[in-house]
């Protein structure tokens, strides 16, 4: 019987003593220093047919800590084992370092991670509870700055409601351990919108002064962002501001205006800047000589000093004032294009061309008339020009006329 049931040994490493007086401690406002190993090693001894089915859950050890005091402290560990059974245990007396039990009371912060779903905006957020309460060594617990509760909105297009769980963090962000929450989760309920970003559209009322123009007219910012229900939201592609009366714009200025958002859109921009650039504007006659009149694809090779182009061609021209000093009237080019001239219309358009900025307005005259006396140079070819007379004769004669 014997060999059948031997006494064997059995080895059980890291066992964690429950502390029998922990209330005690706490109601001195200590607790043992997260940093103080409570580990211990139990070696049970007894037969076969006992130890084989004890599991390290089976066992249970008692920590008693005798005058609990800041500081240094003594725990005394006992165990309780099966009967018919004998434990060992290794050390059976630790010494922990016991210091300040501290309680804080936080709000609870909601982080909304978005930064995968694009187009979506949180309207409305609620959170219960509000707040908790963090428990644990002053060390530590002077530690968290926050308590957050991480929410993602990945696929989410309307409102929701969910569980998340609660995280003690510190000044960097990152997660405090060894510090209890009275609550270890929360409930949060998100108001979900859709967001867009879309530009801003300037709108003017009147007419710019007389002699004057609107150079441009830029917002800042050039776009908004506007957030809604996503049925509004897509309907949007520009948001307006306010006309903006432009009748007394003599000079260069910044107004501010504000939005026209329609009805159930907002937007974290309600004015916007408006720089109006403003320039006086110039209309000039110019007198060109004819001799600096281009004649173009002359492929008929046609003579052009035959024409009715006076000795000087006036060109109208308006430019805004900053331009005059640097325009020249030489920078007027006027050109006549043969390309596809018609002797039988006799007459050719007259084209200018003006550096960017000069707007040509009238040219006189707008065509030049080329002569009927206008021949070909060259001189394998030659025109006949002859008149046909009708000869009236009598019958008798008829037979042997040929008038021409």
């Amino acid at each position: 019987m014997a060999e059948v049931d031997p006494i064997i040994t059995r080895d059980f490493s890291s066992i964690v003593p429950a502390i029998s007086n922990a209330q005690d401690i706490k109601n001195q406002e200590l607790i043992i220093s997260p940093e103080s190993s409570l580990d211990v090693k139990l070696t049970v001894r007894g037969r076969r047919s006992i130890l084989k089915d004890i599991e390290k859950e089976d066992l249970y050890l008692a920590g008693y800590v005798k005058n609990p005091h800041a500081g240094k402290n003594v725990v005394e560990i006992t165990a309780q084992v099966p009967s018919g059974v004998t434990a060992t245990i290794i050390p059976d007396k630790l010494v922990v370092e016991m210091e300040e039990l501290s309680v804080q009371k936080k709000n609870i912060e909601i982080i909304i991670d978005k930064s995968a779903e694009a187009g979506v905006v949180v309207s409305d957020m609620q959170i219960d509870p509000e707040y908790t309460f963090i428990e644990g060594p002053k060390s530590l617990v002077s530690k968290v700055v926050r308590v957050v509760c991480k929410v993602d909105i990945k696929d989410k297009k309307s409102n929701f409601s969910s569980k998340y769980s609660l995280v003690p963090v510190d000044s960097q962000g990152k997660e405090v351990e060894h510090v209890q929450l009275s609550n270890k989760t929360a409930y949060v309920s998100l108001g979900i919108k859709a967001e867009k970003k879309v530009p801003v559209e300037i709108v003017t009322r009147g007419e710019a002064p007389d002699s004057y123009k609107i150079k441009s007219l830029k917002a800042q910012p050039e776009f908004v962002i506007i957030s809604g229900d996503s049925g509004d939201i897509d309907k949007i592609q520009k948001i307006s501001t306010k006309p903006i009366s432009i009748s007394d714009a003599y000079l260069d200025k910044n107004i501010e205006v504000e939005l026209m958002l329609p009805e159930n859109v907002s937007s974290d921009v309600q004015k916007i800047k408006v720089e109006i650039d403003v320039s006086k504007v110039i209309v000039e006659n110019l007198y060109i000589s004819k001799e600096r009149i281009s004649f173009l694809n002359n492929i008929q090779n046609l003579d052009i000093s035959k024409n009715n182009i006076p000795e000087k061609v006036k060109v109208k021209v308006l430019y805004l004032e900053e331009y005059k000093k640097n325009f020249k009237q030489e920078d007027i080019k006027l050109s006549i294009d043969l390309q596809d001239y018609n002797p039988k219309l006799a007459k050719a358009e007259i084209k200018a061309s003006a550096p960017e900025g000069v707007e040509i307005l009238e040219i006189e005259p707008k065509n030049a008339i080329l002569g009927s006396e206008l021949t070909f140079r060259n001189p394998d070819i030659a025109f006949f020009s002859f008149s046909i007379y009708h000869v009236s004769i009598s019958k008798n004669q008829q037979s042997n006329s040929h008038g021409f």
